[in-house]
């Protein structure tokens, strides 16, 4: 349950309604000073309104706290935490993606849609993956982390050059350099891997 904005509106919400009552208060002081009481108890009583309506505000501020507690408290006590990081070899390992997504690319004539990538990678994939590798994520609860896994590998196919950086949005491009790579590496290779 990531939050991090809920703190902070009420912090906000708290400033300005402080604020507000400050205001109040010194719109009744100056109505009393210039001898106009029935306006200064207007003020008075806005300002009371405004000090109950904090209180509550602090209240459920309190109350949200306590929720997030629960929260974490009961995500504690159940699997492990969706923010801890991974142990090594938890997951299938990040270069085993390289081959499967190059020779994906190249089957695909070069260049292809994320999507149509990925189903390819998943295809040559499946059997190595680990039911880890099929939970989701933080940052996209709809997407398989093996997903995720292939996007980074792709990330440093690009750093190495043997993929091209400058594909349109939703593409992804083998450079000559991967396919030189591919070639280099060879079926045997493959099988070394897996």
């Amino acid at each position: 349950m990531e939050t991090p904005n809920v703190p902070y509106a009420f912090e906000l919400l708290l400033s300005e309604l402080e604020s507000q009552l400050k205001k109040t208060h010194e719109a009744a002081v100056h109505a009393m000073s210039n001898s106009n009481y029935e306006e200064a108890q207007k003020f008075l009583e806005l300002a009371q309104r405004i000090k109950a309506f904090t209180d509550n505000i602090r209240g459920k501020r309190e109350e949200w706290n306590n929720l997030l507690n629960d929260f974490d408290n009961t995500r504690k006590s159940g699997h492990r935490s969706r923010n801890r990081k991974l142990q090594k070899g938890m997951r299938t390992n990040e270069e085993l993606y390289r081959i499967p997504i190059l020779e994906s690319l190249k089957e695909l004539g070069g260049k292809a849609k994320i999507q149509d990538v990925l189903e390819k990678v998943h295809s040559k994939m499946k059997n190595y993956l680990k039911p880890i590798d099929y939970e989701s994520i933080n940052s996209d609860p709809k997407s398989p982390r093996w997903r995720n896994t292939a996007q980074w590998a792709r990330f440093k196919l690009v750093q190495q050059g043997l993929m091209k950086n400058d594909s349109p949005k939703g593409i992804w491009e083998i450079s000559e350099k991967g396919l030189e790579y591919l070639l280099s590496q060879g079926k045997s290779s493959k099988a070394q891997l897996f």
